[in-house]
């Protein structure tokens, strides 16, 4: 923390300097349309730009009786466990952002950035904890550059057409099945906060017309098994394709930004050209089935809605998403699926309550033994767009079960209220059950465990400011207790509290 905090208050200062730049407000685009400059601070450099924009976050966490009284295992300690695990989290993210008007023909533009996280304490209560010796790394963000069309296509819209290359986050929908192209925690350090999310090698070419919009990308995910001690998703090359129609909550926004999208629907395919497929990331012998495994040649398709869908029923909203999952290459061979309902209303009370149902299944593989693998692979979802549930299904099933959106059907009630103009409330009741008991030795119960998670948001007078409270609780059910191979060991509360403050400018 203290080195990526240097780093920030360094740089800073250092770049004005030595460009000799003065201070400007960013400047506007059409009315209606969404800026990606109304952050941070801009400064003229004749007909360029440059902007600083900054974001950081610092979380306590406490969990008591981890794994549900077997004890939370360090990776880099033998093989103890703690069973009460506190520890703090925090990153910077300084953001450096040029742009250039090309005269008639656009702006080309370029982004840099890093993140340096750090955590202390007793580290985080995964199975296994990964961030127990105190990591902490500097490491590069962003490093792309890219074109925007501007008014160069005023027939298609403002921006309608936006190529980029390099190091970059994307994300498709709310986050269902990409979202997060790095894996936090080990020695990245931030294993709650994950704040780096970026793909590396990308090519993204958006088109954001409207009422239709697409995406065709080619995407690489961060892994370094060294790095992580043998805990990173495999390294992974995809290509795809994304289209959705949509109409946006105002003006044309929705072209740019899931948020302002009132209603969509979207189709998306993936095809992975390659991936590591060796030690336990394939059959080992062409039986059996692994997390994140047989990823060489896989084909992804997924469709889904969203939103408001007719304007007569204003308070209702519904989401889903369903996708299947196919590989024919043999020792790889894969038939999967997942797909989720989650119908909302709002109710006409004081505090806006709003009321959701979520069924999620990601299914299971019921034949172990045989040579196709029927386990969905969660591929690269992360708490995206549509925030807390989405897609870390629950706080403590989603980071401290080691499990993941696999093998599991999930019942979910969400309320959340406003009960003041500045702070959010919300209440999630979870069920998790597995999908195939039989894909895990010695499990005969489907039952894996009940969560409760309460949590706020408070948008304090600070601008840019955001306190995040969360406490939970679960407790495992039959199958998990079989599946951890303890029964007798695990049948306490797992308590869990934190507190995040994030700040952005």
């Amino acid at each position: 923390m203290r080195i990526a905090a240097g780093f920030l208050a360094s740089i800073l200062p250092v770049m004005c300097l030595a460009f000799g730049v003065t201070p400007a407000f960013a400047g506007a685009v059409p009315a209606g349309e969404e800026s990606e400059e109304d952050r941070g601070l801009a400064y003229k450099l004749g007909d360029a730009k440059i902007i600083f924009m900054g974001d950081a976050a610092f979380g306590a966490f406490s969990a008591s009786n981890t794994g549900f009284g077997l004890g939370s295992r360090s990776i880099d300690n033998n093989g103890a466990r703690k069973g009460t695990r506190q520890w703090l989290e925090g990153f910077v993210h300084p953001i450096v952002r040029g742009l250039y008007d090309i005269d008639g023909a656009g702006q080309a533009y370029a982004n840099f950035s890093v993140i340096g996280a750090a955590t202390r304490g007793d580290g985080d209560a995964g199975l296994p904890s990964t961030t127990a010796d105190h990591p902490q790394r500097v490491l590069v963000e962003d490093a792309v550059i890219g074109w925007k069309s501007g008014t160069a296509l005023s027939g298609l819209g403002y921006d309608a057409i936006d190529i980029s290359a390099g190091r970059q986050s994307f994300s498709i929908g709310d986050g269902f099945i990409v979202y997060d192209g790095t894996q936090d925690g080990g020695r990245r350090a931030g294993y709650v906060l994950g704040h780096r999310t970026a793909f590396e090698n990308t090519a993204i070419l958006s088109i954001n017309t409207a009422p239709v919009r697409a995406d065709l990308f080619r995407l690489q995910a961060v892994s370094d098994q060294i790095l992580m001690r043998g805990t990173d998703n495999p390294r992974s090359e995809l290509v795809g394709a994304n289209i959705e129609w949509f109409e946006s909550s105002r003006g044309e926004r929705g072209r740019y930004e899931y948020s302002e999208r009132k209603r969509y629907v979207g189709l998306t395919a993936l095809y992975f050209t390659s991936a590591d497929s060796s030690g336990n990331l394939s059959f080992a012998s062409g039986d059996g089935s692994a997390l994140g495994a047989n990823r060489d040649g896989l084909v992804v398709v997924t469709g889904r809605v969203g939103g408001a869908p007719l304007d007569v029923l204003p308070r209702f909203s519904i989401y889903g998403e369903g996708g299947i999952q196919h590989n024919d290459k043999a020792q790889r061979r894969v038939d999967a699926n997942a797909w989720y309902i989650e119908p909302q209303y709002a109710l006409p009370l004081p505090w806006s309550p709003r009321v959701v149902y979520r069924y999620a299944h990601f299914s299971g593989d019921g034949n172990p033994s045989d040579r196709t693998d029927r386990s969905w692979d969660p591929l690269f979802p992360d708490t995206g767009p549509r925030s807390t549930g989405s897609w870390t299904l629950a706080e403590i099933y989603g980071r401290y079960s080691g499990l993941a959106n696999s093998n599991v059907n999930v019942h979910q009630v969400h309320v959340r209220a406003k009960p003041f103009e500045d702070w959010l409330l919300g209440v999630i009741l979870s069920r998790f059950d597995f999908d195939k008991r039989a894909q895990n030795a010695g499990v005969t119960s489907s039952g894996i465990m009940d969560e409760v998670d309460i949590y706020g948001r408070w948008s304090t007078p600070v601008d840019g400011l955001q306190v995040m409270p969360l406490v939970g609780a679960a407790r495992a059910r039959d199958g998990y207790r079989q599946f951890l191979g303890t029964a007798d060991a695990t049948d306490r509360t797992f308590w869990l509290a934190e507190a995040i403050a994030r700040y952005k400018f």
